[in-house]
């Protein structure tokens, strides 16, 4: 389909491989616990670095087809209002072949970067996935690794902060790696104070949308 060329560009070995290195590098900062909602600011500051590498691979894709990026994007609209107003089997006129169905797909991979949501699913399963490797990397160096029916849950150990208005015995909900925990606070912290308490290193089991 005339589509397959925007595809393959960012399914380029080249670029996956700058978009894993962006993903290590950046992973460590997501393994922090969350109280109450929150979230680090610099969260967002790596959302934007993350869009911004897919803008530049999309720029280079339309550059080496000859394509203007306004061009683009009208095309792309006026696909997707097409695409609304047929049924997902349907063939989508101007795709030059494509269904419904694999153009939403299409939409979906194109604009994944532009969720937030997403780009936190995407680091809190590289975090997961890093503390798993190297958890297994300690254990095959100490013993033999035990069979997967034996082995233990991954935790991990975090601070959490005390905010204002908690205090001891007060159930204080935290978000680590997408997953909500209720944890009690301990005798003698207050606010300002921290206590540490263990979590599962597990990233939330599918992405959002």
């Amino acid at each position: 389909t005339r589509l397959e060329p925007f595809l393959r560009g960012f399914q380029e070995c080249s670029f996956q491989i700058d978009v894993d290195e962006f993903v290590e590098q950046r992973a460590p900062a997501f393994a922090v616990a969350c109280p109450d909602g929150s979230q680090p600011l610099a969260w967002t500051d790596f959302h934007r670095e993350y869009r911004e590498l897919f803008e530049r691979q999309l720029d280079a894709i339309l550059e080496d087809l000859d394509v203007e990026r306004e061009e683009f994007l009208e095309w792309m609209r006026a696909l997707k209002g097409n695409a609304e107003c047929l049924e997902s089997s349907a063939e989508l006129p101007g795709s030059g072949g494509m269904v419904c169905s694999d153009f939403n797909e299409f939409m979906k991979a194109l604009t994944a970067s532009e969720d937030y949501e997403r780009f936190l699913w995407v680091m809190f399963r590289a975090v997961a996935e890093l503390r798993q490797k190297q958890t297994l990397e300690v254990q095959q160096q100490a013993e033999p690794t035990p069979p997967p029916e034996a082995a233990a849950p991954l935790t991990q150990e975090v601070e959490i902060a005390v905010p204002e208005g908690a205090g001891p015995g007060m159930v204080l909900p935290i978000d680590f790696l997408g997953n909500r925990y209720e944890l009690v606070i301990p005798e003698g912290c207050f606010p300002g104070t921290t206590f540490r308490a263990a979590v599962l290193v597990a990233a939330p089991p599918q992405p959002p949308g």
